[in-house]
């Protein structure tokens, strides 16, 4: 058990994480290699390592990247909407919506 302190602390961290995961699956969905992709899955794996926090819980971002990866390659409607929802407002979101097959659609019409 921990305190609260602790815990905002690890969703401070787990948030700023996530961002350079956004970053991350950005740059290696605009022009994928093997070199990104490790950038990718090892800022996936940075962002699961982080225990729970106070107001969120533990990620799984690196299990199955490789089948979340090919979704987006396949413009999965759900899967975009998705990943546009969760980026909305955050500095990534336009760099994501660039290079989605779905620019002008809205986030959320996706995954209805």
């Amino acid at each position: 058990m921990s305190d609260a302190l602790t815990d905002i602390a690890r969703d401070q961290r787990r948030g700023t994480l996530f961002e350079d995961y956004l970053a991350n699956l950005a740059n290696y969905l605009e022009k994928p290699n093997k070199k990104k992709y490790k950038v990718l899955k090892d800022s996936a794996e940075l962002v699961d390592s982080v225990p729970r926090g106070y107001w969120g819980g533990s990620t799984s971002l690196s299990n199955g990247i490789g089948i979340y990866i090919k979704r987006l390659k396949e413009g999965d409607k759900t899967t975009w909407g998705k990943l546009l929802n969760v980026s909305k407002g955050r500095e990534q979101y336009n760099q994501l919506i660039k290079i989605s097959p779905f620019k002008s659609i809205s986030a959320w019409v996706l995954i209805l």
